[in-house]
């Protein structure tokens, strides 16, 4: 019946632009490039912050000796800018940070900066700093380097968040 057949029809074409959204999302990750990108000093430190927090994900993960930031900004930028911004936008983190004092000092802020920390053992040095998320991978050095690099690919996103997640999960 040609009234069935429209019906039917009509029902195809709502189901499919309900759907749309969904699929521009998925297209729009499937025909980006990979990307990397190298930054330098304290304003290539605020932008590759900038782009962690901005990819709208609600957790990252880092692993780092704990110090290196502060070889780019100071402390209160971290607490004002990072941080803030962080909370603000209901962000979490997990991190797995090398013990030293400024560490354990650190992971006494954990609940009021919206994360949650291990300790891996002193003698593991971490010069690199590395964020996770599940689109980006940032490494930071520390100032001496001067060097951040970030890397926008889900795949190589996927296989550093799996590898982080190694490690978390063989950590008490």
């Amino acid at each position: 019946q040609p009234s069935t057949l429209l019906k039917n029809t009509k029902e195809k074409i709502s189901n499919f632009e309900s759907s749309i959204q969904l699929l521009e999302d998925k297209a729009g990750h499937m025909n980006r490039k990979p990307r990397v990108y190298f930054l330098y000093g304290s304003a290539g430190f605020k932008q590759a912050w900038d782009m962690i927090l901005n990819t709208k994900e609600k957790e990252y993960r880092i692993i780092t000796e704990g110090e290196n930031f502060l070889d780019y900004v100071k402390e209160k930028y971290i607490l004002d800018e990072i941080i803030a911004k962080k909370k603000k936008l209901g962000v979490k983190s997990r991190q797995l940070i090398t013990d030293s004092p400024y560490a354990k000092s650190i992971i006494t802020k954990d609940t009021r900066e919206n994360r949650v920390s291990k300790l891996l053992p002193s003698i593991y040095k971490l010069p690199f700093t590395e964020i996770v998320t599940e689109s980006i991978v940032a490494f930071i050095s520390p100032r001496f380097n001067n060097m951040i690099f970030i890397v926008e690919n889900d795949s190589f996103s996927k296989t550093r968040k799996s590898i982080f997640e190694t490690l978390w999960q063989s950590i008490r």
